[in-house]
């Protein structure tokens, strides 16, 4: 495969590949398909609002039945690639609240001191104590604390939660900090960098240096001023902000009244728990402006305080903001367990526990900026808590103005030579794009007219360049709506409503999943399968249970999955997950390699490519030790001891109904779309084009292997599918 390995040479000289991306698994959960709904409307709205201006995105065009798609603010906003490399920025102290920025050339200090060591703990940082006191806006700082994240915290610092840092994460940050080029564990590639100390009476310099992938270094004087230079930044930092900050600066606390309302006390839905009800009970609703920023507040008060550390640990609490018109609504959602919390924003990367949003006593509040509104007015502004993704409260929708702010949340640091900056953040997110698959299909659909819906069963959406699943996923499926039925418990709603593609996100061309023929054509097996696979229940002693995949749409590591075909080697297990074992007959079993590259029986049922009766006895271990995950695939060549515990087929059916249709009257011929998505920085190459042309091959040859030529794909975009979607097939 010449020109895929081209292909990959060609982005590695853009940025070293990742040799540490094994745990970018797949992210296809049904919090992540919603807000991918979500992120879709949010994209129209911006395209409307583009439109009313007179603004067209750019079109798709199709190149030998490869759909070429630009990237933009509309399919992957949100891109802002670092530029300040070779370059230095000053920060010179102008009192309590600011500073006078100055970019310079380089002001590298070579003789960078001796190595310094960061814990292994929380936060990876290190305690510095300072020769001098230095005056940092409305504090005085003796003890600095380096982090393996290129910054320097004056507060203790814990590990960064967030996948990829925006604006609103650092503006709304409340610990002390100094940061040239913070990044998190997610978006910081290959292994942590060397730490070096310079230290005297008058300065403090820390430098931070990673072999070939970048060289930062910051300087603290005593004066107060602060100097960051950059010698060396490539992409191998895939998403990081430059951030300095007090924590307690006067203008994170004046707030200016924009618009509320009132809710009813105890009007919750009355079949809560008496715990609980009073902690999804809305009782009012109130939206201000922060400061003079286009950075707004949503406080939500309820009529008792919530400790999120004490719920029960079975219990999930969410607050949704619904912003705009209902059908294109902007969308903040932020969800709490005992030990997780996460906020979503609909324009937005996929987010865990962000300083954007805090539970604040009897009240939950919610920050988000200007560029987060998608349309150019709010016709509404919208509240409900949810528990168990079930309605609790609602109040009253209001309309709300957010008027004209003086100032952005963003500073555009190396255009800001000269300006003084004083009582606003000091804060800029390099932020890799954010990609939205439904924008991408609706732009496919708008270039060839054609194109519809319901003849589509996949959409495979790869990039020339990083984007923001590279914090979290190696791929994505939204399943789509393929309107059969049987494959999960309460799925005959399905039967009912509009065939949909399933929309893929498959990350960058020569990336992680995507660095093999072996691996590429694993991992589009295993999307696309999602638009079946593995929603199963089973019965097992009359109770209908998630025991096959537990945690996800993915078959735990103690499921015996062997392929019904083998693609690649003679021991192929399901690309879904599980495992092919040995029971040894004594209680243990052996693992075997773990060649996970075709689709198992009862995936083929799922699937409409087999019968039931074909679908052979499985099982799975029980009590499993070591203890298996309760997803994805087994470790390979390893002996554990457990339980037996076989599985039918009449299990599966009496747990989800029976499959409709049903195999041999099912669809057989398959339609798919690919994709590249390109990066606005510069050209595609041929090398990119036939990268993406060869996953197209594979995947059609893939598929019939591993369906047993049951089933066959075609990619071809101007070859539409005559007559029915049927063909009657032996094994």
């Amino acid at each position: 495969m010449k020109s895929l390995i081209l292909a990959v040479a060609a982005l590695s000289l853009v940025s070293p590949l990742c040799a540490a991306d094994e745990h970018l698994g797949c992210g296809t959960t049904p919090e992540l398909v919603q807000w991918v709904h979500e992120l879709g409307a949010w994209s129209e709205l911006r395209v409307r609002a583009a439109a009313s201006k007179g603004l067209r995105p750019a079109s798709a065009a199709l190149r030998d039945n490869l759909f070429v798609v630009p990237g933009d603010d509309f399919n992957s906003p949100w891109r802002h690639p670092f530029d300040l490399e070779g370059r230095s920025l000053r920060f010179a102290r102008r009192g309590q609240t600011g500073f006078a920025v100055s970019v310079e050339d380089l002001q590298y200090d070579s003789n960078t001191g001796a190595e310094i060591i960061t814990s292994s703990g929380d936060g990876e940082y290190t305690v510095v104590p300072l020769d001098f006191d230095f005056p940092f806006l409305d504090r005085t700082v003796r003890n600095v604390y380096p982090t393996d994240h290129n910054a320097i915290f004056v507060d203790v610092p814990e590990s960064p939660a967030q996948r990829q840092y925006g604006d609103l994460d650092l503006v709304t940050e409340r610990r002390g900090v100094i940061a040239p080029l913070l990044t998190t564990n997610y978006s910081q590639f290959g292994p942590r960098p060397t730490l070096r100390m310079k230290k005297s009476t008058q300065s403090v310099t820390i430098t931070w240096s990673a072999f070939e992938r970048y060289d930062v270094q910051a300087v603290l004087y005593n004066s107060g001023d602060i100097l960051f230079s950059y010698r060396e930044v490539t992409l191998s930092i895939a998403a990081s902000g430059i951030v300095i900050s007090s924590g307690n600066e006067p203008w994170r606390n004046e707030r200016n009244r924009l618009a509320g309302v009132s809710d009813a006390s105890n009007d919750q839905r009355a079949d809560l728990p008496e715990t609980i009800g009073p902690l999804v009970d809305i009782t009012a609703v109130e939206v201000s402006r922060i400061s003079t920023l286009d950075l707004y507040e949503v406080r939500i008060s309820t009529r008792a305080p919530i400790d999120r550390l004490t719920l029960p640990p079975d219990e999930t609490l969410a607050f949704t903001v619904s912003l705009g018109d209902v059908g294109f609504q902007g969308t903040m959602r932020y969800t709490m367990t005992s030990s997780t919390e996460s906020y979503f924003l609909s324009g937005w990367s996929p987010s865990s526990r962000t300083s954007a949003a805090r539970i604040d006593g009897s009240a939950v509040v919610l920050t988000f900026m200007g560029e987060h509104i998608a349309g150019t007015s709010l016709p509404g502004l919208r509240v409900t808590s949810t528990r168990g993704g079930q309605q609790a409260d609602v109040a009253a929708t209001f309309a709300l103005s957010v008027g004209n702010p003086t100032h952005r949340v963003r500073t555009n640091l190396s255009a800001a030579s000269g300006e003084v900056i004083d009582s606003r953040p000091i804060a800029e997110a390099f932020s890799l794009p954010v990609v939205s698959v439904s924008r991408v299909w609706q732009q496919l659909k708008e270039a060839a007219p054609t194109l519809r819906d319901e003849d589509v069963d996949g959409v495979f959406i790869y990039q020339n360049h990083y984007t923001d699943i590279v914090t979290y996923a190696g791929a994505y499926s939204t399943g789509g709506n393929s309107k059969a039925i049987g494959v999960a418990f309460g799925d005959a709603i399905y039967a009912t409503l509009p065939r949909f593609p399933a929309l893929m996100h498959m990350n960058a061309i020569g990336y992680s999943w995507n660095s093999s023929r072996e691996r590429a054509a694993h991992v589009v097996l295993h999307e696309l399968g999602h638009r079946w696979l593995l929603f199963a229940s089973i019965m097992e002693n009359g109770v209908r249970a998630r025991i096959l995949n537990p945690v996800s749409a993915h078959p735990a590591q103690y499921v015996y999955t062997p392929a019904a075909f083998n693609v690649f080697t003679n021991a192929d297990a399901s690309v879904m997950g599980g495992g092919i074992f040995k029971d040894n007959g004594d209680g243990s079993f052996q693992s075997g390699e773990q060649a996970h590259y075709g689709y198992s029986w009862l995936d083929l049922y799922l699937m409409g490519l087999a019968a039931a009766n074909e679908v052979q006895p499985f099982y799975y271990i029980a009590d499993s030790s070591p203890a298996l995950g309760r997803e994805y695939y087994a470790p390979p060549d390893r002996t554990f001891l457990g339980t037996r515990r076989n599985v039918t087929v009449e299990q599966v059916i009496e747990a989800n109904g029976q499959r409709r249709p049903e195999y041999p009257e099912t669809q057989r011929a398959f339609k798919a779309i690919f994709v590249l998505l390109t990066d606005p920085g510069r050209p595609v190459t041929q090398e990119e084009i036939s990268a993406v042309q060869e996953y197209r091959a594979m995947f059609e040859s893939s598929f019939r292997v591993a369906t047993g030529g049951r089933a066959e794909a075609t990619t071809a975009v101007l070859t539409p599918f005559k007559g029915p979607r049927r063909r009657a097939s032996s094994r």
